[in-house]
């Protein structure tokens, strides 16, 4: 993809992002399901790290996190860091956690 048609492309990229991360967290909150909005938006071989990671770290690193509110959700914000490479982050209460990159190839 050339450089301007992914310029305009990075407004549906990061709503789309902003959706998923969306749904997940409601979902993670209400101890609801992900697995159908994962496979619909992650390939399989992440699905599966997500899955090692998570018995690793003992916390979803989606999430990133053990203690999470609605409140987090409302803040999230995604942004375009260059490319391919997207930041998200969220706030919880007056803690700052520090944003994840997301790297989505077209």
């Amino acid at each position: 993809m050339t450089s301007q048609g992914l310029q305009t492309e990075i407004p549906t990229i990061i709503k789309t992002l902003k959706s998923f991360y969306v749904s997940y967290s409601s979902n993670y909150l209400k101890e609801q399901d992900n697995n159908s909005l994962m496979r619909a938006h992650l390939t399989d071989g992440l699905i599966a790290k997500i899955e090692r990671m998570k018995l690793a770290i003992q916390t979803d690193p989606i999430i990133r996190a053990q203690d999470f509110s609605e409140e987090a959700i409302k803040t999230l914000q995604v942004k375009h860091l260059d490319k391919n490479w997207y930041m998200n982050g969220k706030i919880c209460r007056t803690d700052y956690l520090p944003p994840s990159a997301t790297r989505t190839d077209n």
